[in-house]
């Protein structure tokens, strides 16, 4: 049918590995239901593979046919809009599964999603962390999509909600690939406030593969950042973050003084809960210089 004809089409412009019934849903702009049923035709017609209930993969030889159809039949705007969605869609379900993962981190602000957009919601943890692991390989070919197709500020706020879950599934490598990404595409769209965000998030991520040096350029270009964009939690963020990366390198002068600094901080705009991690920063900090009755 024309409408299965159309999908078929546009699933050449998904860059993942495979994807969902929802995903394909906002790929296309129709209701999962329609959605499902053009996608079991497709796969009656062998133009389709279901290899696992609900996940759907396209023959590299048929996705090569259906991006010449999708390029001949769509005009750039159609397909424009089609990868807007696409990607709109994974980011606000990314934003659907943060308060699950990372209860206690500020979380990065999104516009509301268009009528056609229907992220997926979670109830629990287990749920947002099992999405986050199928849609792993599309999350980050997604990133890479969002910045080669100009959709620059999804390119850098993906990866600020999916660090969560790649620390604490120790995804490092996707990590500091999206967060750099991200970075690279705020700095093309000249923003600001995302250059700041994505300064913070790839030197997270440069700390956790051990590549400290490169980690305390970016926090140190992260609380500059911060501090003309105004965003004061990002601020205290960059300069807590150093004091723990001085104490991981050994380097406990520097890390008593930003810690002390960023404990004033983190006291003057009442967030106890990182008091509490900067204080056990500077406790260990004490005891390494033998400053015992400090650190007690």
């Amino acid at each position: 049918s024309a409408p299965a004809a159309r999908l078929f089409r546009l699933l050449s412009l998904h860059r993942g590995p495979d994807l969902s019934a929802p995903a394909a849903a906002a790929l296309a702009g129709l209701t999962l239901r329609g959605t499902r049923d053009l996608l079991a035709e497709l796969t009656r017609a062998h133009l389709l593979t279901e290899h696992f209930p609900g996940r759907y993969t396209l023959h590299d030889l048929l996705r090569v046919y259906a991006a010449e159809r999708v390029h001949a039949e769509e005009t750039p705007r159609e397909r424009d809009q089609a990868v807007e969605r696409l990607l709109s869609w994974y980011l606000h379900t990314a934003d659907a599964t943060y308060p699950h993962i990372t209860p206690d981190r500020r979380r990065t602000a999104l516009e509301p999603p268009s009528a056609s957009c229907q992220p997926l919601s979670f109830t629990t943890h287990d749920q947002a962390v099992n999405w986050c692991e199928t849609e792993r390989a599309n999350l980050v070919a997604a990133v890479h999509h969002a910045a080669a197709s100009e959709n620059l500020g999804i390119a850098w706020r993906l990866p600020a909600l999916l660090w969560g879950f790649f620390y604490l599934r120790g995804h490092l490598g996707d990590w500091l690939d999206t967060a750099r990404t991200g970075l690279a595409a705020a700095r093309a769209a000249h923003d600001h406030p995302g250059e700041a965000q994505a300064l913070l998030d790839t030197a997270s991520a440069l700390r956790h593969v051990g590549r400290y040096q490169e980690a305390i350029d970016h926090l140190r270009e992260a609380m500059t950042a911060c501090r003309e964009v105004g965003d004061t939690d990002g601020r205290v963020g960059a300069v807590a973050n150093l004091g723990d990366t001085y104490l991981q390198i050994g380097q406990l002068d520097a890390a008593v003084e930003y810690c002390r600094r960023a404990l004033a901080l983190e006291r003057a705009v009442g967030n106890a809960w990182g008091e509490g991690i900067i204080l056990s920063n500077l406790g260990d900090a004490y005891q390494r210089l033998g400053r015992f009755d400090d650190a007690v």
